[in-house]
């Protein structure tokens, strides 16, 4: 099993155009910052994107399921300050 694995970690570069190397890669980016346990929001900010990729990705591995942090946000809206959203 383990000669599978090397055969396929081998060629998996020459199977993935230059888009899909770039899609994996920050996916995985995405992968390591929800196990260091930062927000969605937070990884959002640190790679670039939207926070409904990072959930899309969270939900589709179940790396923190049912963990919502939100860092005081909800006081802070019910305050009437204004939380700038990363979209698209």
């Amino acid at each position: 099993m383990t000669s599978s694995l090397n055969e396929f970690a081998r060629l998996l570069p020459d199977l993935l155009t230059t888009k899909e190397k770039i899609i994996l890669r920050r996916r995985f980016k995405i992968i390591n910052l929800l196990k260091q346990d930062l927000s969605y929001r937070e990884i959002a900010v640190v790679l670039g994107i939207s926070t409904t990729t990072v959930v899309r990705i969270n939900k589709r591995l179940g790396i923190r399921k049912g963990k919502r942090k939100n860092h005081g946000l909800d006081n802070k809206v019910s305050q009437g300050v204004k939380i700038p959203w990363k979209i698209g």
